[in-house]
C-alpha cells in the first residue's frame, strides 16, 4: 500500500470547487514514469510525471470518512524494454481544467523494476494509492475493463477454490456412482456448494468468448480462468451426473404433468423407459395390445429396484381411480407379470 502519495495543490483545489458544488470527484487514470522529483522541490506543485512512461489500470476503488483508495495496477504486457518505475500518478477530472494530476507517489526509495514482456521474469505490480478526498459528495473511477482481479479478491477466490476443490475432488469418477453424486450434493453440509455448483456457469460465461489461453487480450479473464479451469472441467462432468440422475428420479416418480400420449393400437410391452404415459379415452384403450386395462388410465414406468434397466414395474390407474394394476417385468427372462391392487372405496 503507497501511504506516502500527495494530493497536489491542483488536487486541493478540485476538492474545493467539488465541495462546493456537491459534485463527484471522478478519478480517470493511473499512470507510471521513471523521473524523480528535484532537490527542493515540492511534490505537491507537480502538475505531470517527471518522466512519463506508460499509463497503468485502475482496478477498483473506495472511499471511506476523508480518504479515498484506488487500486492501481501495471503489468510488462507491451513493455519492449525494461525499465524501473519511480513514480507514479493518479489523475482526475476538473470541471475547469480537464484532466488535472490529483496526486503524486514518489518511488524513488522503493523502486520497482519492469521487465519486458518477452523476458523469462514477467512483472505484474499493483499498489492501492490512499488519497486524501475532503467532504466530497461521492467518489467514483474510470475502472480499466482489462485490468486483472485484485490481489484481495483473487486470494479470496483461491480460498474459495481450494474449498470447492476438496468437495469436487471427493466424489467418484465412475460414470455410474450416482448414489455418491446425490449423496454430497445433496448432502446436509453443502447447501453453499449446491448454489454455486449450479452458478457455476456465470464464471465459465464470463470467460467463453474471451481468448483465456493467452493474457494479451483480457488478462482479467485469462487469470479467473487459469484459476478455475481444472475445476470447471470436474463441475462439467459432475453436472452431467447429476442431471442425468435428477431426471432419471422425475421420471421415476413425478406428481407433475410431462405426460405422454399413448396412442392407438400400441403394445404395452414396449413400454419400457421409466416415465408418465396416459390413455386419453375408452375408445383408444380398446386398441392396446397387452394393455391390463380398457378404460381410460394414466401409467407410470419405474425401476422396480432404483438402478438398473432389466427390472421394471408399469403402474396402471383407472381414470376414475377405481382400479390399480401393477406389471413387473423381468427382464433377465422377459416375464411379465400382472398384480391387482385392491382398492375399498371411502364412504
Amino acid at each position: 500500500m503507497a501511504n506516502g502519495t500527495v494530493v497536489t495543490r491542483k488536487g486541493l483545489q478540485l476538492i474545493a470547487k467539488l465541495v462546493a458544488s456537491e459534485t463527484a470527484l471522478t478519478f480517470t487514470r493511473v499512470a507510471i514514469g521513471t523521473g524523480k522529483v528535484p532537490g527542493g522541490y515540492d511534490p505537491g506543485s507537480m502538475t505531470g510525471l517527471n518522466e512519463y512512461k506508460m499509463d497503468g489500470s485502475i482496478a477498483s476503488h473506495s472511499a471511506s470518512g476523508d480518504e479515498a483508495s484506488v487500486v492501481m495496477q501495471i503489468s510488462s504486457i507491451g513493455v519492449e524494454t525494461g525499465f524501473t518505475i519511480t513514480e507514479a500518478g493518479l489523475f482526475a477530472t476538473d470541471p475547469d481544467e480537464g484532466e488535472i494530476l490529483y496526486a503524486y507517489l514518489d518511488m524513488s526509495a522503493d523502486p520497482q523494476y519492469m521487465y519486458p514482456e518477452n523476458n523469462a521474469i514477467s512483472k505484474f505490480i499493483e499498489l492501492t494509492l490512499v488519497v486524501k478526498i475532503g467532504e466530497v459528495q461521492s467518489v467514483t473511477a474510470v475502472i480499466n475493463p482489462g485490468s486483472l482481479i485484485t490481489e484481495e479478491k483473487f486470494e479470496a477466490e483461491k480460498a474459495e477454490t481450494v474449498h470447492k476443490s476438496d468437495i469436487i475432488n471427493s466424489f467418484s469418477d465412475t460414470a455410474g456412482d450416482h448414489e455418491t453424486v446425490m449423496g454430497t450434493v445433496m448432502g446436509y453440509q453443502h447447501d453453499r456448494d449446491i448454489k454455486w455448483l449450479k452458478g457455476y456457469a456465470v464464471t465459465k460465461e464470463m470467460i467463453s468468448n474471451q481468448n483465456v489461453e493467452s493474457a494479451d487480450l483480457v488478462p482479467s479473464a485469462y487469470l479467473l480462468y487459469q484459476l478455475n479451469k481444472t475445476l470447471l472441467k470436474k463441475c462439467e462432468d459432475l453436472l452431467a451426473k447429476y442431471n442425468a440422475l435428477n431426471s432419471n428420479l422425475n421420471n421415476m416418480w413425478s406428481l407433475s404433468g410431462n405426460q405422454t400420449l399413448i396412442p392407438n393400437n400400441s403394445d404395452m410391452h414396449t413400454y419400457l423407459t421409466p416415465g408418465n404415459y396416459y390413455c386419453a379415452s375408452n375408445t383408444n384403450a380398446e386398441t392396446l395390445k397387452n394393455s391390463p386395462l380398457k378404460f381410460a388410465f394414466t401409467m407410470k414406468v419405474y425401476l422396480s429396484v432404483g438402478i438398473g434397466s432389466q427390472y421394471l414395474i408399469q403402474e396402471y390407474t383407472k381414470y376414475d381411480a377405481s382400479e390399480r394394476i401393477l406389471v413387473y417385468y423381468d427382464g433377465n427372462r422377459n416375464i411379465w407379470t400382472s398384480y391387482h391392487v385392491q382398492l375399498e372405496k371411502m364412504v
